[in-house]
């Protein structure tokens, strides 16, 4: 399961220097986070634009993007980490980014600091604050270690924070990636109906999450998010996650997840109920309504702010008529 090879990548490193105007680029993939002692971290998770430019998976790998070359640095890794991890495929890193030039850490960051110490700017990623009191959630603290660690070789270099030039190439997407994002749809929309279908047999919540989860790793599939499993009043906390509650048939069962392939992910959302009452088809008649109305005037050249606020102010008047505002 690839659709992507080294072109895609190289590609938009190659755009990303173009729009860039720092004398140097540097960017980290996200680091491993413990989770409960020593040798056990949680799950790893790329940071998207890292992948993006590289298209690797793995762990506190350095990009660098100098103005004639480019190359990676690896960390560091003890003789313990590579007995429970095994050993970096150095060759599948250079195949995957299209990168030739990689460096182990001593080298790699010898390397680095010359160019730093020279240059006057370095594109980075704005590291994260430690903690996102939005979310309540602590951060990876790969890229504030990074420039940190940056700012030690040459305290006076100015910093260009290029997210906005990489969010921006990622708002078009290649055939490639279009075809990654409807594979991941596919399959979440097949897993959607088979639990509809079968519905009647689920007992508990936890039984749904079950067959989610045996379908994407028989078919080497990702979560692209928790998946949400919710029946009756637990639909009432957004992002619910306990996923073990007895399913009561006569409530409707909120279902909100999405497969991820090719690290392009897919996000549904649907509510099942086998016996739905009225007020269940009324309400349902108005989503539906909303849904026509949100593709209707969904086509190119429409602002998304514009296309949110129409779509708002559509929803807000079926609320009103179903008596919910």
């Amino acid at each position: 399961m690839n659709n992507f090879n080294s072109s895609f990548f190289i590609r938009n490193r190659q755009k990303l220097r173009d729009l860039a105007k720092s004398d140097l680029i540097v960017l980290t993939a996200n680091g491993l986070i413990q989770k409960t002692r020593d040798d056990d971290a949680y799950p790893f998770a790329q940071e998207g634009n890292f992948w993006y430019l590289t298209g690797l998976n793995e762990p506190d790998i350095v990009l660098v993007v100098d103005q004639n070359e480019e190359y990676l640095i690896l960390p560091n890794r003890s003789e313990r980490f590579q007995y429970f991890s095994g050993e970096t495929d150095v060759e599948q890193i250079k195949k995957t980014s299209g990168i030739s030039g990689v460096y182990d850490e001593k080298s790699g960051w010898d390397k680095l600091t010359k160019s730093v110490k020279k240059s006057k700017t370095i594109g980075t990623i704005k590291p994260s604050s430690e903690y996102d009191k939005l979310y309540d959630i602590y951060t990876n603290p790969a890229a504030r270690r990074l420039l940190k660690r940056i700012k030690s070789k040459n305290s006076k270099i100015k910093t260009e924070d290029i997210k906005k030039i990489i969010v921006g190439l990622r708002e078009t997407k290649y055939p490639e990636e279009i075809e990654a994002i409807k594979k991941a749809i596919s399959h979440t929309q097949k897993m959607l109906y088979k639990i509809s279908d079968n519905f009647n047999e689920y007992k508990n919540e936890k039984d749904i999450e079950a067959e989610l989860a045996y379908y994407g790793v028989k078919n080497n599939l990702k979560n692209a998010f928790a998946p949400i499993i919710a029946n009756g009043k637990n639909a009432c906390t957004l992002h619910y996650q306990s996923n073990d509650s007895d399913i009561d048939k006569s409530a409707i069962t909120l279902i909100d997840m999405g497969y991820s392939y090719d690290s392009y992910c897919a996000d549904i959302t649907r509510c099942i109920i086998k016996k739905p009452s009225a007020r269940h088809l009324q309400v349902h008649g108005a989503v539906i309504e909303i849904s026509d109305f949100a593709h209707n005037i969904l086509k190119p050249g429409i602002l998304p702010r514009d296309y949110e606020i129409s779509v708002a102010k559509f929803a807000g008047e079926k609320l009103k008529e179903l008596g919910l505002i």
